[in-house]
């Protein structure tokens, strides 16, 4: 389980700039012993990864940090080469892919994509979140576009920018993966590559960047050079446990032998600040985020002498309001109503009837003397009394053609 190499690639994040000893990832050429071997001197040094992250909860907020912006990843125009270089399987990326923003120190140009998995899904990821590993994790590896190429900018201390993301098994297929995963059949052996034509980048990673953590730190592998801004996003990418076979499959230069477990351990932070960056922030103070609080008061005085309030303006819309009664119950025990006084006053009263239709299918009328008398009606009234003691009603000819009417009063005159 090791591997010569003349001309390094270190997951594909160096090219023809080095020459390295034999690594790997198991005894004797593995993590513990890389700064043993010529040419990996850093490997020792202060300020190596990946690291254990803590939770965003934990992590100290900074606000220099701002959302990334990536150009280029949609295109269909991008050349991609899949590889197994013996150590992971690599996506070579020719095209202008650029990063942006995130407080990076300039633009990056997006040079290859790889990736580091375990043997089970229990572990696998390089890096660590609050303890946790995760089963997969991929890094796509950015060079400052003022270095020109990868291979100068490798050892800068600000010559490149890694976006790092973690996966999590979920039941089904991921389909933005799928194509991408059906080309590692094609390079199942060492040294095998294999044009990738169906695969967009920018289906790879995450819709929104805008939830990361930001460290300083170096290559996971020889020659761990202390050039890179690491970039962890917090939402995870599923993948299923039948898609993380497909790179379990994958062999070494050896080819009794499977690429699994291809990650670094954990390297301490010597004193580096690990911090985080979401666009919206639940909880903010002095300068860092707490997931959980314990807070114990026993008295509290509060004293305000004058508190002044002032509003100039308040709008309120209201686009929709919508109000469900099931049940509406209206008892009313006693109602009392007294009138002292009682004025009507009319001074002119028009009736005007073009039209009037009277269907009734029975009328009974009784009545016992009706005499009704008038030549001339005039009315004039300042104050008007009313008492009858008797009523005549005298009429020559009534006409009343009534099929049936049915009447039966139910008051009393």
């Amino acid at each position: 389980m090791f591997y010569s190499a003349t001309l390094l690639v270190v997951f594909g994040l160096i090219n023809d700039f080095v020459t390295c000893a034999e690594w790997g990832y198991s005894s004797p050429y593995g993590p513990s012993n890389w700064t043993t071997l010529h040419g990996n001197e850093a490997c020792d040094r202060r300020a190596q990864s990946p690291i254990d992250i803590p939770d965003a909860m934990n992590a100290q907020y900074d606000e220099g940090l701002v959302p990334f912006t990536v150009m280029g990843f949609e295109k269909k125009t991008n050349q991609l080469k899949l590889i197994n270089n013996g150590h992971t399987a690599q996506l070579n990326i020719l095209g202008d892919l650029k990063v942006s923003g995130g407080g990076l120190s300039g633009t990056f140009k997006t040079a290859q994509l790889h990736f580091h998995w375990g043997s089970s899904s229990m572990k696998g990821s390089e890096h660590l979140r609050n303890t946790k590993a995760f089963p997969l994790e991929m890094h796509i590896v950015n060079f400052n576009s003022k270095y020109g190429n990868l291979g100068t900018a490798a050892d800068k201390p600000d010559g490149l920018a890694v976006l790092g993301f973690w996966f999590k098994v979920v039941a089904e297929d991921n389909e933005m993966f799928a194509r991408l995963v059906s080309n590692l059949t094609s390079i199942q052996n060492a040294d095998a590559e294999v044009d990738v034509t169906d695969v967009l980048v920018s289906d790879l990673i995450i819709p929104k960047l805008d939830k990361y953590y930001r460290y300083k730190g170096s290559l996971t592998t020889p020659p761990c050079f202390e050039s890179v801004t690491w970039t962890m996003f917090e939402e995870t990418i599923p993948i299923s446990e039948s898609q993380l076979r497909q790179f379990r499959n994958l062999k070494e230069k050896n080819p009794s032998h499977n690429i699994v477990n291809n990650f670094r351990p954990v390297q301490m932070l010597n004193g580096r600040r690990c911090t985080n960056f979401e666009r919206v922030r639940t909880r903010q103070a002095e300068g860092f985020l707490s997931s959980s609080c314990k807070l114990r008061v026993k008295k509290v005085e509060l004293r305000v002498k004058k508190v002044e309030l002032r509003v100039t303006k308040v709008e309120l819309r209201v686009r929709k309001v919508e109000l469900r009664v099931r049940k509406v119950e209206l008892r009313v025990t006693k109602v009392e109503l007294r009138v002292r006084k009682v004025e009507l006053r009319v001074t002119k009263v028009e009736l005007r009837v073009t039209k009037v239709e009277l269907r009734v299918t029975k009328v009974e009328l009784r009545v016992t003397k009706v005499e009704l008398r008038v030549r001339k009606v005039e009315l004039r009234v300042k104050k008007v009394e009313m008492r009858v003691t008797k009523v005549e009603l005298r009429v020559k000819k009534v006409e009343l053609r009534v099929k049936k009417l049915l009447f039966t009063p139910n008051f009393q005159v």
